[in-house]
């Protein structure tokens, strides 16, 4: 909320008026307004009473409901945020609406506790970040009981076998996506090193990792490490449904990707949480891919400096991470122990 003030003449009298005005919700309301002999004494109130009426603003924002003070908060963010964001910062805080006709001092840890466990995750914590406005920015001393009490999201990793890759692409709708499916499975990429992927990398019975690509810039970079820069032997498997994927998508752009998206890592989570919802394989992600193929390699007992270097990933990761984490090395391990 801002304050303003306006001297103007009067026609009427001659008299030089001092307005003071209050920005809120976009709108600018008069909040007091005194008539004066000479100019210097209008000035002189506008520049004392903007002061005061500035400081109410402050001392107020104890007296005002949770509803009112989201609407100061989206006035916030509406200038400093993507228009996409703002819309999902506005849903997720007017569908929270537990507390709106509520002071945010009268709001007790218990009542929290009580709706986190049937809340939406999103809806709590975009109160949290609500809440720290009102502590940094508005200088309210409150609790932020929502940041305390965020419920934490159940993660579960995949482990795929080839039976999964053809469920999951029976599912999904999008070519693009299938393929890109396929391609993760049998290579292990990070999802960015198949984002630039290009046609030149990819040879007759290998593919050369050299480079990935940044979404945020929109442009190809090195890999993440000097590990990154790999070659994979490329499955016939693979191979074959490359040949298909390339005959579908015959177009050759100017970067010659061989996947065409600017954004490959939010096309796939997209069409994985819209698709996978309510199936066995709910929480999917890309890197799941990566995970199993590593998994499998780790499983079929190939020595960790070779996984390592398909991978593109060093040996104490691998070790850390997988090795001692798979069914196959557990069973290798009671196996040699019970030996001795």
């Amino acid at each position: 909320m801002e304050t303003s003030y306006t001297i103007r003449k009067r026609k009427d009298s001659g008299k030089w008026q001092a307005i003071i005005r209050q920005k809120e919700n976009n709108t600018w309301k008069q909040v007091e307004s005194k008539t004066f002999e000479k100019k210097m004494q209008a000035t002189q109130r506008s520049n004392k009473r903007s002061v005061y009426w500035q400081g109410k603003i402050t001392t107020d924002y104890d007296n005002m409901t949770i509803k009112q003070l989201k609407v100061l908060y989206l006035n916030y963010q509406k200038s400093r945020v993507k228009e996409n964001t703002f819309i999902t910062i506005k849903s997720n805080i007017n569908n929270a609406n537990w507390f709106d006709d509520r002071k945010p001092l009268e709001i007790k840890p218990h009542e929290v506790d009580d709706i986190i466990s049937s809340a939406c995750y999103s809806h709590i914590a975009y109160m949290g970040i609500f809440f720290n406005y009102l502590n940094n920015h508005l200088k309210l001393k409150v609790d932020n009981l929502f940041k305390a009490r965020q419920p934490k999201k159940s993660t579960k990793t995949f482990v795929l076998n080839k039976d999964d890759l053809e469920k999951i692409k029976s599912i999904m709708p999008n070519d693009k996506v299938k393929f890109a499916c396929t391609f993760l499975f049998y290579t292990g990429l990070r999802i960015s090193e198949l984002a630039g992927l290009t046609n030149d990398c990819i040879e007759n019975d290998k593919i050369i990792i050299c480079k990935q690509w940044n979404s945020k810039i929109r442009k190809f970079t090195t890999p993440k490490s000097e590990n990154g820069k790999r070659i994979i032997p490329l499955n016939p498997i693979l191979k074959s449904e490359i040949k298909k994927y390339k005959k579908l998508n015959n177009i050759i752009k100017i970067d010659n990707k061989l996947i065409d998206s600017s954004n490959l890592t939010n096309h796939m989570n997209y069409h994985f949480k819209t698709y996978l919802k309510n199936t066995e394989y709910e929480g999917l992600t890309c890197h799941d891919f990566r995970h199993s193929f590593i998994s499998n390699l780790v499983s079929n007992n190939i020595d960790v400096n070779t996984v390592a270097k398909l991978a593109g990933d060093n040996v104490n990761t691998i070790l850390d991470k997988y090795v001692h984490s798979t069914k196959r090395a557990t069973e290798l391990s009671i196996k040699a122990v019970n030996s001795l």
